[in-house]
């Protein structure tokens, strides 16, 4: 099966650099932090679903790469995780080389993807490891958190997105 892989001209135009490293919770109040406005992943979702389907082929993969778009999304632990799958890594891969940000460095520190519930959805979200363990107090299942994350984009299968947030850090819940 053919994969294609494009960035849309939203990421360009919204292009901003940013800093992936871990953060804990601590500096969540920096800042750096100041851009990530409160929302959530269904919005971010609906507001890019449109447009990245529109036009696309019935059958076959393509890899969309989107504007970053920093939120603060409250949401629901579920106490899960799982290994990244290779999806993943490869759109996070092309996100990052899209921003010129060293990829391979950058990769090595995501092994790990947690499940979290947003309403009736839930999403996989990669998170660094050194965000993960500096927050590890956070992460209680069934317990709602604060996660700054910011998108990367979909792999689109036969017309279905699998959509890709980045944890950037953790906040708890007010």
């Amino acid at each position: 099966m053919k994969s294609t892989f494009c960035t849309f001209a939203a990421s360009v135009i919204a292009f901003t650099p940013i800093t992936v490293s871990g953060q804990s919770a601590a500096y969540a109040d920096s800042a750096q932090w100041a851009r990530y406005q409160p929302g959530t992943l269904t919005g971010i979702v609906r507001q890019n679903a449109p447009a990245w389907l529109e036009g696309l082929p019935a059958k076959g993969t393509v890899f969309a790469v989107g504007a970053p778009s920093p939120t603060r999304a409250e949401v629901v632990f579920l106490g899960h995780t799982r290994r990244m799958p290779t999806a993943h890594t490869q759109l996070i891969g092309g996100w990052l080389r899209a921003r010129q940000l060293d990829s391979a460095s950058e990769l090595a520190q995501y092994t790990r993807e947690v499940l979290v519930r947003e309403g009736s959805h839930r999403y996989w979200l990669p998170v660094q490891d050194e965000t993960w363990a500096n927050t590890q107090e956070l992460w209680v299942p069934n317990h709602q958190i604060v996660l700054l994350v910011q998108l990367v984009g979909a792999r689109i299968v036969d017309r279905v997105p699998d959509w890709v947030f980045l944890v950037m850090t953790v906040e708890p819940a007010s």
